[in-house]
């Protein structure tokens, strides 16, 4: 019996038009039956991702947003609405908003709270997975304040030396207007690489950086498909949580 090793079909890379595939996003979403507000705020969030080349959380997305969509966790025309508010403090109930549609929504909301308070600042309950932290940061730098956004997520990484899942990757994204340049921008998970990136290196079929994600018996693993769970925040990998210091003489 001969045995005939599967050789891996590669496509090649081709430019897109940017607006070409925003339509494309759009016209899908609008397909799987998502409203016009969710399409397009699901669509603006993913473009915002791949724009900056942050692949992770671009239009690789779109397939799990379909999927999400059709199946009814996400709801096509949810019905959010403010139930509480105090002062520059409110809460958005999203009744299961696509996350995106839900964040823009209340960064808007917290720009409109601190054009009167000088501070703004909304919760949102009853969301789903809303992409790029940042996208919803730069909101509120649109408007010409600064913009912090944060979220949980489910339990994807272990402590240090840790071999079970703790705590979420519970993005951070702050970002700030410059005059006369491009806006500052932070976006980050509190792992050593998000949970996605895992899922964009299996779909690239590449191997993980070392050090970011371990087995279900807490052992490092650079196989993608290998990965139950991600190392956290300030070990040997990467460019995140490393403390500098600066002493003046």
């Amino acid at each position: 019996m001969t045995t005939a090793n599967a050789t891996k079909q590669t496509v090649p890379a081709q430019k897109i038009a940017v607006e070409a595939l925003d339509a494309f996003c759009l016209t899908t979403l609008l397909a799987a039956g998502a409203g016009e507000k969710t399409a397009r705020a699901a669509t603006d969030a993913m473009m915002h991702g791949s724009r900056l080349g942050v692949d992770s959380h671009g239009v690789r997305l779109l397939d799990h947003y379909v999927t999400a969509l059709e199946g009814g966790r996400i709801k096509r025309e949810p019905q959010m609405r403010f139930v509480t508010e105090f002062g520059a403090i409110a809460t958005l109930d999203a009744d299961a908003a696509h996350g995106a549609y839900a964040a823009y929504e209340a960064m808007r909301h917290a720009v409109s709270l601190a054009a009167r308070f000088g501070i703004g600042a909304v919760a949102i309950r009853n969301s789903s997975h809303f992409g790029p932290a940042g996208a919803f940061a730069m909101e509120a730098v649109k408007a010409g304040y600064a913009g912090l956004c944060v979220c949980n997520s489910d339990s994807f990484v272990r402590l240090h030396e840790g071999a079970q899942r703790f705590h979420g990757t519970n993005p951070i994204a702050f970002a700030v207007p410059v005059a006369g340049e491009r806006p500052w921008l932070l976006d980050m998970a509190t792992s050593a690489i998000p949970y996605n990136r895992i899922q964009l290196y299996k779909s690239l079929g590449l191997p993980l950086p070392q050090g970011t994600a371990s087995d279900p018996n807490g052992q490092d693993v650079v196989d993608p498909h290998a990965a139950d769970m991600l190392a956290p925040l300030g070990g040997a990998f990467g460019f995140k949580g490393r403390s500098r210091r600066c002493r003046r003489r």
